[in-house]
């Protein structure tokens, strides 16, 4: 419990405080335990993920220990939706630049080819799914996210991560202060010399 509590800070220092009460509780809390098991180092040692399988895999059957160690290769990311079809998601990773087509049974309410969203990624044997939640930034700042990530790609992954930790502070703070338009809450991460017709 101690390495969980201690987690759960260190995650939330980054992305935020989120309560209860906000919009997005779930999203975020699936967020923190996929960072959990697949990103965070525990106890000095590998993630959960990849303990469990290096402890357990020889016990697995093949297709068990397909889908444990799919858990060894997750990847959060921002993404761009750029086609919702029958069964599934077309998106582009806005890191790598690849394109996806992502297994969803169900089309998540509301959204649209062109929104931004932060989640990750799991290679499952049935093809590629996002786990947990989906955090989607608000539509009027899209170009905006677009041209943050597209600079913050050149200057490698970690300044991209950090480019998703700023944005993710200011899409709770977009749940949270409902009286502010997103293009405020957003307007101090707007890149120099970018004209944005707010």
């Amino acid at each position: 419990m101690e390495e969980l509590r201690a987690a759960k800070a260190e995650f939330f220092q980054q992305v935020g405080e989120v309560r209860d009460d906000e919009p997005n509780f779930e999203a975020w809390m699936d967020a923190f335990g996929d960072w959990y098991l697949c990103d965070r180092p525990l106890r000095g040692g590998p993630p959960p993920a990849q303990q469990f399988l290096n402890e357990n895999g020889a016990l697995l059957d093949p297709e068990e220990h397909a889908v444990f160690e799919a858990f060894t290769r997750t990847r959060r990311s921002l993404f761009s939706l750029e086609a919702v079809e029958e069964g599934s998601l077309r998106v582009r990773d806005l890191q790598t630049r690849e394109r996806h087509d992502v297994v969803e049974r169900r089309k998540p309410a509301g959204v649209e080819a062109g929104d931004i969203f932060d989640a990750r990624l799991i290679p499952l044997p049935g093809g590629m799914q996002f786990t947990g939640g989906m955090i989607f930034h608000p539509s009027e700042v899209r170009r905006m996210v677009k041209v943050l990530a597209s600079r913050a790609r050149k200057e490698g992954p970690e300044r991209f991560q950090a480019v998703m930790g700023e944005l993710a502070l200011r899409r709770l703070r977009v749940d949270r202060y409902r009286k502010l338009t997103p293009e405020v809450v957003y307007a101090d991460l707007k890149p120099k010399r970018m004209w944005l017709p707010w």
